[in-house]
Order: structure tokens, then sequence, then C-alpha cells
């Protein structure tokens, strides 16, 4: 019985040892605690156009109720926060960095602003020498556009999904928008050819889905995840 007790301890000793090898480091601020930081987004770019890799955030920052400005800062390697977009009264909300490929620019950011008295969804680009792109509408209606969420798995192909008047909208790159699904529809994800949301039934709230064949392209009829009934 003592040697199998021995046995043992060989076994899970070393595995300890190994688990402790790899730690997180200590949290550490990368905006100020003076005002309210949120909705932070994360993109990292191998070294293309640059000299090594490099991780960049944006986030929301606001010192009042009537504006929300757009922060960034490049965190691999380290470097100073900077003003990406600042409007008096104007809210910039739900930053999504993407990678752009062009020589010229570090990156992109996707976001909604109330900017026209609705909520629609722009993008601009930062350029390597320090400036920002004007900004470029990418679903201006009088509607609101919110909820959106992109896939950014590949670079230089952007597809989004939101919500507008309870309807789940797509949009690949410049395509033209598609409806897939309606009647109060909302919180549309997406990812790896897949399209997820809820939908309130009437007596509960569903989730569906919406698959792309990765031949054809061509996008599935919606189908139930759990809850409510097939539409």
């Amino acid at each position: 019985m003592k040697k199998l007790y021995i046995f043992i301890i060989f076994l899970t000793v070393p595995r300890v040892f190994f688990a402790q090898n790899e730690q997180w480091s200590d949290p550490f601020p990368i905006t100020d605690s003076l005002t309210d930081n949120r909705n932070i987004t994360l993109s990292s770019f191998e070294g293309m156009y640059t000299t090594g890799d490099t991780l960049y955030a944006c986030w929301e920052k606001s010192t009042d109720t009537s504006s929300t400005a757009l922060y960034c800062r490049r965190l691999i390697p380290f470097g100073d926060p900077f003003l990406l977009l600042s409007m008096p009264n104007i809210h910039f909300k739900n930053p999504r960095i993407y990678k752009f490929n062009t020589g010229d620019t570090a990156f992109g950011v996707y976001f909604q602003t109330n900017m026209n008295g609705n909520w629609d969804i722009y993008y601009v680009c930062y350029l390597r020498n320090g400036t920002v792109s004007s900004m470029i509408p990418v679903r201006n209606t009088a509607q609101d556009e919110t909820n959106f969420h992109l896939d950014l798995s590949q670079e230089g192909l952007e597809e989004m999904v939101w919500e507008q008047d309870g309807r789940i909208l797509y949009k690949r790159s410049n395509t033209d928008t598609i409806q897939f699904d309606k009647n109060d529809c909302h919180n549309p994800l997406i990812g790896k050819n897949h399209i997820f949301w809820t939908k309130h039934t009437g007596v509960n709230t569903a989730i569906y889905y919406s698959t792309r064949n990765s031949i054809s392209g061509i996008w599935g009829v919606p189908l139930l995840v759990y809850g409510g009934e097939p539409i």
C-alpha cells in the first residue's frame, strides 16, 4: 500500500508544478478612474506592416449625461490613451475594432452614434500617421439600429448583425442588407457561419439560429434552439 501512495504522489506532484508555471499577472488599469469607462473591445494584429504584433483596445468614456467619446490605447507595445471620436452632446458607443488590411491604416472601428437624432451604425479608420478618417455610414435610416455584433475572425471580411424595430438584419462588407427574422427579435450574435438571436413568442422568449452553407454561401432558414415554437 505504501508503494501505491508513493506512485500516486509522483503522478500528481509534477502536474501541480506545471499548473503553477502558467499564472496571470496582477491587474493594472489601462484607463483612468475619474470617469466612466465601459464596453471595451480588443483586437490583435500580426506584424504584416509593422515589425511585431500589436494589441489595441477601444472603449467608451463618458464625463456627462449628454455625450460619450471613444478612446483607444495600444497595449502591445504599451502606449498612451488617445481620443478617437468626440462631439458635444453626441453619443458614440458600442465600439468594435476590426482589422483593415492596408499599409496606411492601423485599424478600423465600427460604432453606434446618435448624431442624426436616432441610432445609426458608422465606422472610421485610424491611420498609422495618427489621424482619423471621416465617419462612413454603414446603416443610416430613420429608425434605431441597435445591438449590433460583428464577426471579426477573418481579416478584411467584416460581417455584422443588428436589430431594428424588432427585426434581425445582416450585412457583409458592401453587400445588401438581409433580414433574418422579425416581430420582437433581439440580441443577435454572429460568428463562424452562425447567427443566433432571441425572439419573444408571446408566452416566453426563444433562441433561434441560422447556419451558412460553407460551399454555397447560402444562409439556412431560422431554426429553434430552445423554447417557444418553430417558425
